[in-house]
């Protein structure tokens, strides 16, 4: 019974509008360019690869503003009004 309870607990509160698993915005950005610059360092390097690592270099930049794209928008900052 407790068990059932919880669950339906847990999905209420999944359904929340203000509840989110989503990273925020800079998260998000900071996750893109770690996985960028992993990509980045997996390219060929050498004499004999260097249209191999521009190739490389052209998708992880293509992947990286893909994965911006799929971001959340940053939160509007509020300004304070003068009375």
């Amino acid at each position: 019974m407790r068990s059932i309870l919880i669950l339906a607990i847990f999905g209420t509160l999944l359904l929340q509008p203000a509840v989110s698993s989503a990273d925020t915005s800079a998260e998000c950005q900071s996750n893109c360019a770690n996985e960028k610059a992993s990509r980045d360092a997996n390219c060929p390097s050498g004499e004999n690869s260097d249209y191999e690592r521009a190739h490389c270099l052209r998708e992880s930049q293509q992947a990286y503003n893909d994965c911006l794209k799929d971001c959340p928008p940053p939160a509007p900052v509020e300004t304070p009004t003068v009375n």
